[in-house]
This record gives structure tokens, C-alpha cells and sequence, in this order.
């Protein structure tokens, strides 16, 4: 997570709203419990243009140049969400946090305290604060999808995936979890409802 933010705030540098910022990272969790991450930011394209003297995708391209001398593996993109574009960024281990897999049941652990720490050590480094980004609108949001409905002491949860947002919550620790059903479950009953099918349609035949 420290690696991550601050190659994010490296960026924000090249801007002077840096609170204008749209940042997310995301964790994908698959059934083994290995994690796929992936990042976002996104800027105000009214911001870029009004910033800069360069079209939106021209400067979004030297930052991707820039960028890519210090993270050579990182693999971007530039991407266009309504009235903001930035990159899409993978291809490098940004934050791995703890996971255990017991059984059925997959357990994410994120230290927020962390995270928080070193966004407001680098928000202080640009002359700003976390609370100038909350105020200003701006975002960073964690986001972990589980393989199966899960449970957080945090966050929001919409289907397989749990939001947290960085700025507002006040836990010192996120802790996910999930637990996968039995493979052979389905197969049992689907076993059963044909037994008892069989079985009706003999009765109904006497």
C-alpha cells in the first residue's frame, strides 16, 4: 500500500488541485485465495485542460512516460470515464495484504492504519491534507471482490465486493471474509431431487 500511494501522489504533483483525484485499488480474490490487483486515477478533464497546455491524452501519455522510469513493470493504460480520464494501472505488486485460506473460508486482513498514515505523510509533502481531499471531493477507495458473498467489518458490501473508502472510515483494520460451499453439495442434491423423481414417478405408476 506505502509503494502504491506513493507513486499516486508522485503523480498528483504534476497538478496543483491534487485533491481533485479519483484513486482506486482494487483486489480481486479468486477461490485458491490468490489476489489480483489493479489501480485507477482518474483527474478532472476540466482540471488537465485547464492545468496544462497539452490535450488531455497527450498529457496523460507523459505521465505515463514519466511514470514508467521509476515502475519499468507497470503496465498502463489510458482510460475515459465521463468527464475524467488517468490510467489504469497493473503489473506490479502495489500493497499485498494478509490472506488466509482455512477450508471453505477465505480471510482478507488490510491494515488501514497504514494506509492512512502514509497518504496523509505524503498529502502533507504536497502541501495538502487529508481532510482538503475529503472536503474537496476527492476519492480513494479500496475495493476487494470476494469468490463468494462476503462479510467485512467495514466498507460497503454490493454483491461479491466490499467498498472502503479510505478518506471517511475510521477503522484501523479491514477484515474480509468469505466462505466458498462445497463443491459437492449442488451434486447431492441434485442426486437426491433425481432419486425422488424416480422414485414418484414408480409410485404413481403402481
Amino acid at each position: 500500500m506505502k509503494k502504491y500511494i506513493k507513486f499516486i501522489f508522485l503523480a498528483m504533483i504534476c497538478l496543483t488541485l491534487a485533491s481533485c483525484m479519483d484513486i482506486s485499488l482494487s483486489y480481486d480474490i479468486d477461490k485458491k485465495g490468490n489476489i489480483t490487483q489493479t489501480g485507477t486515477m482518474l483527474f478532472d478533464n476540466s482540471l488537465i485542460e485547464s492545468e496544462t497546455n497539452s490535450s488531455i491524452d497527450e498529457y496523460l501519455e507523459e505521465m505515463k512516460e514519466e511514470l514508467a522510469t521509476n515502475h519499468p513493470s507497470l503496465v498502463m493504460d489510458i482510460i475515459h470515464d465521463g468527464n475524467k480520464s488517468g490510467l489504469s494501472l497493473r503489473g506490479e505488486s502495489f500493497y499485498e495484504p494478509a490472506i488466509v485460506k482455512s477450508g471453505n473460508t477465505i480471510t482478507l486482513t488490510i491494515d488501514l492504519v497504514q494506509a492512512k498514515d502514509t497518504l496523509s505523510q505524503e498529502a502533507m509533502f504536497i502541501g495538502t491534507t487529508i481532510e482538503d481531499m475529503r472536503q474537496e471531493g476527492g476519492q480513494f477507495n479500496i475495493y476487494v471482490t470476494m469468490p463468494a458473498k462476503p462479510k467485512s467489518n467495514v466498507g460497503s458490501i454490493k454483491k461479491n465486493t466490499v467498498k472502503i473508502d479510505l478518506l471517511e472510515t475510521d477503522a484501523n483494520t479491514a477484515t474480509i471474509t468469505c466462505s466458498l460451499s462445497n463443491p459437492l453439495i449442488p451434486f447431492l442434491i441434485a442426486l437426491i431431487v433425481g432419486l425422488l423423481t424416480i422414485l414418484a414417478r414408480i409410485l404413481l405408476h403402481r
